[in-house]
C-alpha cells in the first residue's frame, strides 16, 4: 500500500493479506493482516502502521463510513495481536514522515546505516546516501 503526504514524498508498506468481506447490512471488513512477528511489542509503532494501513485503503477508496477496519498481527511463535485503527495518528505520520524526508534531503540523517540493506536495495547505485561507496552512474 501507498500514500502521498505532500507532492516529494510517498510512504510504502507492506501487508501480507487483505481481507475484504461485506455483510448482510451492506457494510464492508477490511482487514490487514501481518503474517510476521516484527514489531510486535511496540504498541505505538503497531498503532501507526494500523493508522497508516487505514489511511492509505480510505484514499483509494473514498471516505464511506460503512467500512470497518482491522489491522491483525498473526505471527507463528507469539499470540494473535487485532489492532481497530485510529484516526488520530494522521499528522503523527504526516509530521514523522515529513521530518524524516526533511532529515535526509539535508544529509542530517540516513535511510539506513546497514551496508546489509543497502545491497538489496534496488536504488543502491544511484542513492547519493548509498553506504556501498560505489561510483554513481
Amino acid at each position: 500500500i501507498s500514500m502521498s503526504i505532500n507532492r516529494n514524498v510517498i510512504v510504502y508498506d507492506n501487508i501480507d493479506v487483505i481481507l475484504i468481506n461485506k455483510d448482510l447490512n451492506s457494510k464492508f471488513h477490511i482487514r490487514a493482516i501481518q503474517l510476521t512477528g516484527d514489531q510486535g511489542s511496540n504498541d505505538r509503532y503497531l498503532q501507526m502502521r494500523a493508522a497508516f494501513y487505514r489511511l492509505a485503503i480510505q484514499r483509494y477508496l473514498g471516505s464511506n463510513n460503512q467500512r470497518h477496519y482491522t489491522f491483525e498481527i498473526r505471527p507463528i511463535d507469539e499470540p494473535d495481536r487485532i489492532l481497530v485503527p485510529s484516526m488520530h495518528y494522521m499528522i503523527t505520520i504526516s509530521e514523522i514522515v515529513y521530518n524524516i524526508a526533511k532529515a535526509i534531503s539535508n544529509k542530517l540523517w540516513y535511510a539506513t546505516t546497514s551496508k546489509e540493506t543497502c545491497k538489496m536495495c534496488i536504488y543502491n547505485r544511484v542513492c547519493d546516501l548509498s553506504l556501498l561507496g560505489r561510483k554513481k552512474t
